[in-house]
């Protein structure tokens, strides 16, 4: 476990904040760096939970929906019975893709995008 991080903000497109400090291992024998890559997981995963909740309060969606019948395009290899709340409770296999995905295709390609998630298999079964 890292006893460091780094934080960099923007304003307008400019850097504003640029910062890093403390120790990349455990033992302290690496200081974190300028260019030292931390590890993120779930960045949006708050703002996509909050997005739900006030989709499922405006009786919009149902935790129970499964996401097929949302997005017909989801119900392969084996996903044709995942729900939402399956999803989002990381129980449906689907916390990571088998193949590179660049972040770049949010804007690019969301398309593409769109295609690649559709047809990930889960990475254990759904439900566990």
């Amino acid at each position: 476990m890292d006893k460091g991080g780094s934080v960099a903000a923007y304003y307008e497109g400019e850097l504003v904040v640029n910062l890093w400090g403390g120790w990349v291992d455990e033992e302290a024998d690496q200081r974190w760096r300028q260019d030292t890559m931390p590890c993120f997981h779930s960045a949006t995963k708050s703002l996509s939970a909050l997005v739900i909740a006030h989709l499922v309060d405006r009786n919009l969606l149902k935790y129970t929906d499964k996401i097929a019948t949302h997005w017909p395009e989801f119900a392969q290899h084996g996903k044709e019975d995942i729900t939402l709340e399956t999803f989002i409770t990381n129980k449906a296999g689907l916390s990571g893709t088998r193949e590179p995905v660049p972040v770049r295709l949010l804007l690019d390609d969301p398309k593409k995008l769109g295609d690649i998630l559709a047809k990930q298999k889960p990475l254990w079964e759904p439900g566990m």
